[in-house]
């Protein structure tokens, strides 16, 4: 198994400032006087985990915010930032996203799936990762991007100081660890309603491989990647003014920060022997009370079988009348789309469905979404816009 130790906590902290190494490299964050630079603002996130501040975003004044701490998974307990900002017409976002990690080995655990992990059991390249995330999103990847040559070099750099300590580590006697990683930027596009998008998705990995030995003296091999992946984009004509913004655009690691984390998470293994047999109780509990339960619900059924179908002929005219409501609602998630009524002109439209609300222009032309909330286009964009209301597949309203 890995021990989070100190060369791991590194190699990951390479990868959490700012958007990637990339945006890292070129000074996102507050000024050295802890303000933030001209036209920016900040915000703090708190790690209620270890109980002090953790990460500072910086993103333009004005935006909209949204941001967790991310708390691990069983595949990677390394916490981390995850953001959304955008734009007050919600058109142009830079996101962080949760960090995706995935783990192989020659050991037993290894090869049984883990709760949290990639299905991945080898290297994956930056370049082809975000090939990968590309097609996630749903978008058209269009061809990489270069990466700053003097990010690349830095992060190499990292990468080549942590091993010679582990050679040094090694030769007295420790466990033998091995890091490596890449990144990557890929340029893609995509259409919101009425507006040709263009964005970019870049990819920072790091990854580390233990090489260590059993009690009898059997070679075992473990390793661990995880890729932390950032988003952005905007309408094509506003999309230059983005990317020459990015490098302010990020969150870095309060300072403390990192070595309070490693101190909670040092105390979490401990705790974790003294209560390991408390859960195993509570994991009975939880059988037994899940067992009642289904118990309980196979009754029901039961009852309800033996009640007879007076019941369910009385309601064949109303299911009827609403079947269509049903199928079109059915239709719209199969396609991944949802409907909406532009209340100025009584249209419905439909659009891609997932995001926090669509915008439709007043003379119904045009249209866009947004992830958040608290975007509106009115006195942004040219003409007036009204807020879309969601309805039925088939256009009729909600109850």
């Amino acid at each position: 198994m890995f021990t989070h130790g100190r060369a791991v906590v590194s190699v990951a902290a390479v990868a959490w400032l700012g958007l990637s190494a990339v945006a890292q490299s070129q000074g996102a964050g507050p000024a050295a006087n802890g303000q933030p630079p001209e036209g920016m603002q900040t915000a703090v996130l708190f790690d209620p985990a270890v109980g002090v501040n953790a990460y500072t975003i910086t993103y333009p004044a004005k935006w909209n915010y949204q941001a967790m701490l991310w708390q691990g998974s069983p595949c990677d307990p390394i916490s981390a930032p995850v953001f959304r900002v955008s734009s007050p017409d919600g058109l142009s976002v830079v996101e962080r996203m949760p960090p995706f990690g995935w783990s192989w080995g020659s050991d037993a655990a290894s090869s049984r799936p883990k709760q949290g992990c990639l299905d991945v059991h080898e290297t994956v390249s930056a370049k082809d990762f975000v090939k990968y995330m590309s097609s996630m999103l749903q978008v058209e990847y269009v061809g990489d991007d270069s990466v700053p040559r003097d990010a690349a070099e830095r992060y190499q750099a990292s990468f080549d100081r942590l091993n010679a300590q582990s050679e040094q580590i090694a030769a007295n006697g420790g466990a033998l660890t091995h890091q490596w990683g890449d990144i990557a930027v890929a340029k893609i596009r995509f259409k919101n309603g009425t507006y040709p998008m263009e964005g970019r998705v870049s990819a920072t990995i790091g990854c580390i491989g233990n090489r260590t030995r059993t009690f009898r003296g059997q070679p075992v091999e473990t390793d661990r990647c995880q890729a932390t992946v950032a988003y952005l984009y905007a309408p094509e004509a506003q999309f230059a003014a983005l990317w020459a913004e990015r490098p302010r655009i990020g969150a870095q690691p309060i300072p403390g920060y990192i070595d309070a984390w490693r101190a909670a998470l040092q105390r979490q293994t401990q705790q974790v022997i003294a209560l390991s047999q408390a859960q195993m109780a509570a994991s009975q509990q939880n059988f037994a009370n899940q067992q009642a339960a289904q118990l309980q619900a196979h009754n029901q059924f039961l009852a309800t079988m033996q009640a007879g179908t007076d019941a369910s002929m009385a309601r064949a005219a109303q299911i009827a009348n609403t079947q269509h409501t049903i199928a079109s609602d059915y239709v719209d998630y199969a396609l991944g789309q949802q409907t909406y009524r532009n209340p100025a002109t009584g249209q419905a439209t439909k659009v891609a469905a997932g995001s926090a609300v669509t915008w439709l222009s007043a003379d119904g032309r045009q249209s866009y979404q947004a992830p958040d909330p608290n975007a509106n286009p009115n006195g942004v964009l040219p003409g007036t816009w009204n807020r879309g209301q969601q309805t039925h597949g088939d256009g009729s309203p909600y109850p």
